[in-house]
């Protein structure tokens, strides 16, 4: 997956993470909603996994969108200065 990762620009990158983060926080916020409890039944393991699902989901794509936010930022970084940056 990182060889993957390394052939698209960043710029896509960053479009393509950001709106599948707002995708699943949407979906996130629709599982808060008391309905959605009472379609699971309450809170049941299935509701708890699809929590935990949707909360991996946000992980997975906040890890993506990181990276390539902190390399941006080493190489845009002068050496001079760049310890007292990243402290």
């Amino acid at each position: 997956m990182c060889t993957i990762l390394l052939k698209v620009s960043i710029s896509k990158l960053f479009k393509i993470d950001l709106l599948g983060m707002m995708y699943v926080g949407i979906i996130f916020s629709f599982e808060s909603f008391p309905i959605t409890t009472n379609y699971f039944g309450g809170p049941t393991w299935n509701y708890f996994f699809l929590v935990v699902g949707s909360l991996l989901i946000i992980g997975i794509f906040n890890i993506i969108l990181n990276i390539p936010i902190n390399i941006y930022f080493q190489k845009m970084v002068p050496t001079n200065i760049r310890s007292r940056v990243f402290s």
